[in-house]
């Protein structure tokens, strides 16, 4: 194991001084989880700096297929005259040819909200843990939005 010399201050478990580890490419950052009558510490594995772009075309609300190989969508950066309140809805596929709405558990389809203050969105990795390949829409699947000009998304990977 290499330091690379970054910190982490994000982790406030009395040590904030914790150095990134580098593990045959992967990066890795002790973390501490808490639960009610003990904490344990393990190691999260980070894709740092993967990213895949899918665009929207010019007047659709559904983007291209982003194939994520054996990472999980972990958050989305949208362009910054994306407009606030949009809703962001997904396809997902095993094959890369099959695709359908991604639903909960409860069977109502998975969304994400952008807020007005921010266009980089986190992403519940674990929704799209099984999914190798991955579509986003504007919108709803019943009520989609487009735009006039073609937007590229950058989502970010994590293993």
């Amino acid at each position: 194991m290499s330091d690379k010399g970054q910190r982490i201050d994000w982790i406030d478990d009395g040590n904030p001084t914790r150095p990134w580890k580098d593990l045959g490419g992967e990066h890795y950052a002790p973390v501490v989880c808490a639960t009610p009558d003990t904490s344990a510490e393990f190691a999260v594995k980070s894709a740092a700096g993967a990213t895949v772009t899918v665009t929207v075309a010019s007047s659709n609300s559904l983007s291209a297929a982003g194939s994520l190989g054996n990472k999980r969508a972990g958050s989305i950066l949208l362009p910054a005259d994306v407009g606030t309140a949009t809703v962001l809805t997904f396809q997902a596929s095993y094959d890369g040819s099959t695709y359908g709405d991604v639903y909960d558990q409860y069977g109502s389809e998975y969304k994400v909200t952008i807020p007005a203050v921010s266009k980089m969105v986190l992403l519940d990795p674990f929704v799209f843990a099984t999914f190798p390949y991955l579509k986003v829409r504007f919108g709803t699947a019943a009520s989609a939005n487009t735009y006039g000009s073609a937007r590229d998304l950058i989502i970010g990977l994590r293993a």
